[in-house]
């Protein structure tokens, strides 16, 4: 009986009548979701976001490699058609994973033949013959991959206190052959996170990598880190470097971009020029086929936020004289994401993770020749949503491809008109909160006082804070703060005042500096009051007010960077109104805010009962 049902199964199945049931199988994540078209704005924020090109963007997975892939690097030989992609994979344990691809960044697969392809490193550096160098220490390989040697990092002066450490991709001297090749590196003197000073250093080598100089300091790059190198079409080297702008921030998000370059084989530097202000570095340079230079960086910091989410992006700029100058009014808007930063643990619990969490890590840019575009990769962690061991995950790697434009139009965005004086005041008196709030009757600032600082003690004259600056003394500041950083709408300040009559000889003054904006568009506010207490300033020119020495009085100003408008209150009574033109650049230094009652040999002293500062919402 058993014979017979089995033949009559058999005969079924080989007549097509009866589908045999097989063992479900679990499908396998694709490394790479689908290429998007995308428009990309091209623009700053005084002038609008007037032109844009189109690109295209693809992502990796967010479940492929375990929701972890971090530091892309590109590279392309100058001897081959294929690309290679170099990244970091996994987690917790984590490994690089090198990829090709031969057409042009399409699709991606193991290189071929695949051999011992796995290199915990970054920097990836093809410089044709089939070398390939990647960073982290130094490892090299002569077979395009297929085997790696360690060569041990570089020699290490005992003076430099730690280890050197390798991010950026290595650069060859054209018409060298890949023997000639320059490694940017750093070293920190006390290692306390970003408690310390990094200071970075170059190092050569005339034998394609298999011996290096002993790394050396640029005196010009003092205060940076991180130094990225290219060569521009005159044969000079261009370096793009993440320079200090606080003593000790928080957290790695901090630190402007600066460029500099040298005519003379890196012996000599330019002093460098700022590119972009704080929390814009992780740049990637690639020279075009007409002689202009790409630098594309991350923004970790600069956004106003959207919805109450935190922004972040990939910017990239243009320019057209060798590295010399870099084209911030035109910046390209690679990619742009928001994040609550709110994770899942594994408990279950759902908690706010550091704004750091979900920001981006670095950016690589090369030149395809055949399609006469650039492609840009970036990890990024726009989509975190869970944390595993205190990992905030997904992390993504992202990839761009798109085409710089050659003309821009001349079109500008036309600043809004300001809102009336009357409710322009009840909106700065009915503010809530103030980042910057110091009542002086309490002796003690709120918790948005906490990342200041003061030169000196300073003294309480009953519910007066006395600032007395006949000996440099009494200087209240606060730098790269968030809510200077992205501030976009107005800004407000409340200040209760008195400048005492004085014998002394040397004027009295209150100052107040200020550097606020988001993104690049910064905007400088500068009042001072002198000895008798009027005004005399930069921004309204010098100006009577009612009131006189040694009579306590309230000013409230306002400035809207939108409109451009600026006004001053006197004991409410508006006394100076100004709609100013706004220059759009690059910041030179951080988002800060000082105030005090003079600056290097003024001398004299005034006393504060109210100092409030910030966005009004």
């Amino acid at each position: 009986m058993h014979l017979k049902k089995t033949i009559l199964v058999m005969a079924l199945l080989s007549a097509g009548l009866l589908v045999a049931q097989e063992a479900p199988q679990e499908a396998a994540v694709s490394d790479w979701e689908e290429w998007q078209e995308t428009t990309i704005r091209i623009g700053n924020e005084r002038d609008g976001f007037n032109d844009s090109v189109e690109g295209r963007r693809c992502l990796t997975n967010p479940e492929a490699h375990g929701g972890y892939a971090y530091l892309p690097y590109l590279a392309k030989a100058p001897d081959e058609g294929r690309v290679l992609l170099l990244m970091t994979v996994g987690t917790p344990q984590r490994k690089g994973r090198l990829l090709e691809s031969t057409d042009e960044g399409e699709t991606w697969h193991d290189p071929v033949p695949k051999g011992n392809r796995g290199i915990d490193g970054w920097g990836l550096t093809a410089v044709g013959n089939g070398l390939l160098f990647a960073t982290d220490g130094l490892y090299r390989s002569d077979d395009n991959g297929a085997t790696w040697r360690d060569m041990g990092g570089f020699p290490v002066n005992p003076r430099f206190g730690s280890p050197l450490a390798g991010w950026h991709p290595l650069v060859a001297e054209p018409g060298t052959d890949g023997k000639h090749l320059y490694k940017t590196l750093h070293f920190s003197r006390n290692f306390n996170y970003m408690d310390f000073r990094l200071e970075p250093l170059i190092s050569e080598s005339f034998d394609a990598g298999l011996t290096w100089s002993t790394p050396r300091g640029v005196p010009e790059w003092s205060s940076g880190c991180e130094a990225c190198l290219a060569y521009n079409a005159k044969g000079e080297i261009v370096a793009a470097i993440r320079v200090s702008t606080l003593n000790a921030p928080p957290d790695d998000e901090y630190h402007q971009l600066e460029s500099c370059w040298s005519s003379d084989g890196g012996k000599t530097w330019t002093m460098p020029k700022v590119v972009a202000g704080n929390g814009r570095h992780h740049p990637s340079m690639v020279l075009l086929p007409d002689g202009r230079m790409v630098m594309s960086y991350v923004v970790r910091l600069g956004y106003p936020m959207e919805d109450g989410k935190f922004a972040y992006g990939i910017e990239a700029v243009i320019s057209n004289d060798g590295g010399h100058t870099w084209d911030t009014d035109h910046r390209y808007m690679l990619a742009h994401w928001t994040s609550d930063c709110m994770v899942t643990d594994e408990n279950g619990h759902t908690y706010q993770a550091n704004r750091w969490d979900a920001g981006p890590n670095n950016t690589s840019t090369i030149y395809l020749p055949e399609s006469k575009s650039l492609i840009t990769a970036y990890s990024t962690p726009q989509n975190i949503c869970r944390a595993v061991k205190g990992q905030s995950l997904p992390v993504q790697v992202g990839l761009v491809k798109w085409k710089p434009l050659e003309h821009y139009s001349d079109v500008k965005a036309v600043p809004p008109a300001p809102i009336p004086a009357d409710e322009a005041l009840r909106q700065l008196r009915a503010n809530a909160y103030w980042p910057y709030n110091y009542v002086a009757a309490t002796g003690k600032p709120d918790a948005g006082w906490l990342n200041s600082y003061t030169r000196a003690a300073l003294s309480l004259n009953g519910e007066w804070l006395r600032l007395d600056h006949r000996n440099c003394h009494g200087i209240c500041s606060a730098r790269g703060t968030d809510y200077l950083e992205m501030a976009n709408g107005p800004v407000g300040l409340r200040l209760r005042l008195n400048i005492p009559k004085d014998d002394n000889a040397k004027p009295n003054r209150f100052q107040l500096y200020a550097v606020v904006g988001s993104g690049q568009d910064r905007h400088a506010v500068h009042l001072t009051f002198d000895r008798e207490a009027n005004l005399d300033s930069r921004l309204f020119g010098k100006c009577e007010l009612p009131t006189t020495p040694g009579q306590p009085f309230l000013a409230e100003f306002w400035m809207d960077p939108r409109s451009r408008c600026y006004r001053l209150w006197i004991d409410g009574t508006l006394v100076k109104e100004s709609i100013q033109p706004v220059n759009y650049q690059a910041a030179e230094e951080p988002a800060r805010l000082w105030f005090g009652s003079g600056a290097g040999n003024v001398g004299g002293f005034a006393e504060v009962a109210e100092f409030k500062f910030g966005p009004v919402e």
